[in-house]
């Protein structure tokens, strides 16, 4: 698997030259993640450098397994709390 950086030149590439506006809106997102220096964030890094990986020309699709898997994990640990003013499911 490609390191962060080389991942994200890769997904920057396809966005610049054949991306739409909501893989862009997603690259952004994915690109400040990988740019926080906070050490904390060093797994949650190497979760969405997984998900890129499997969706490499999709960072849309990659932020939302990201997204998906996070929840998971947070929800599984107990960890998932409601949101004032949302319902709870």
């Amino acid at each position: 698997m490609p390191d962060a950086d080389g991942m994200l030149q890769l997904v920057q590439r396809h966005v610049l030259t054949a991306g739409t506006p909501l893989q862009g809106q997603a690259y952004d997102i994915i690109a400040s993640i990988f740019d926080d220096p906070c050490p904390a964030l060093d797994e949650v890094k190497h979760r969405l450098q997984r998900c890129l990986a499997a969706y490499p020309h999709a960072p849309e699709r990659a932020l939302l397994a990201h997204l998906m898997e996070t929840s998971r994990i947070a929800n599984a640990e107990g960890v998932g709390l409601p949101v004032e003013g949302l319902p709870v499911a």
